[in-house]
Formats: C-alpha cells, sequence, structure tokens
C-alpha cells in the first residue's frame, strides 16, 4: 500500500518545492531582464541604422540630382564641339579650295 507522509515532511516538501520554484522564477526574471536589455541595445542598434540609411539615401538623392545637372552640361559641350567640328572642316575645305587657287595661277579670281 501506500506509504503515509507525516505533515512535517508533508511541510518541508511543499517549503521545498516552493524554494525552487522561487529560484527559478527569480532565474526567469533576470534571464527575461537579460534579454530585455539585449532588445534595448539591438532596437538602438537598428535605430542607428535606419539613420544611416537615410542619410545615405539623402545623399545618393543629392548626387542623382547633380548627375543629372552634369548630364545636362555634357550635353551642352557635346553640341558646342559638334559645332566646333562642323566649321573647322568647313576651314579645311576653304583651305584646301584656296592652296588650289593659290597653286594654279591661271585660275583668276572669281
Amino acid at each position: 500500500m501506500s506509504e503515509e507522509i507525516s505533515d512535517e515532511k508533508f511541510k518541508s516538501e511543499v517549503m521545498r518545492f516552493i524554494e525552487v520554484a522561487n529560484q527559478k522564477f527569480d532565474g526567469l526574471t533576470v534571464d527575461v531582464r537579460s534579454n530585455t536589455f539585449k532588445l534595448d541595445h539591438l532596437e538602438s542598434g537598428l535605430k542607428r541604422v535606419e539613420e544611416k540609411v537615410d542619410r545615405v539615401e539623402e545623399r545618393v538623392g543629392r548626387l542623382v540630382v547633380d548627375l543629372k545637372a552634369v548630364a545636362s552640361d555634357v550635353k551642352v559641350i557635346s553640341g558646342q564641339f559638334q559645332d566646333i567640328a562642323i566649321m573647322a572642316m568647313k576651314d579645311h575645305t576653304r583651305i584646301d579650295n584656296l592652296e588650289k587657287h593659290v597653286g594654279n595661277p591661271e585660275s583668276g579670281i572669281h
């Protein structure tokens, strides 16, 4: 049959159980505080990273605007170089024609 437990032994076992439960609860409380601290630290780090990303996005936006302005300037300069190249070709043709006329004295003046 089952053995009976004395009241003192029962009280002792209940007190031991309560003591172990308190120790485990205290351990869990410490773990929760530790994890809360770690979580706060991670959230703080994430916030700093988000702020850096925001600054980088702003800088990229400014660089895009600057690049568009440079692209516009390059188009203008490219057009100017084309104009200069056309004028140089026309001048070269004129010089060639003048050299032909100077080299041929019988050509006369027209």
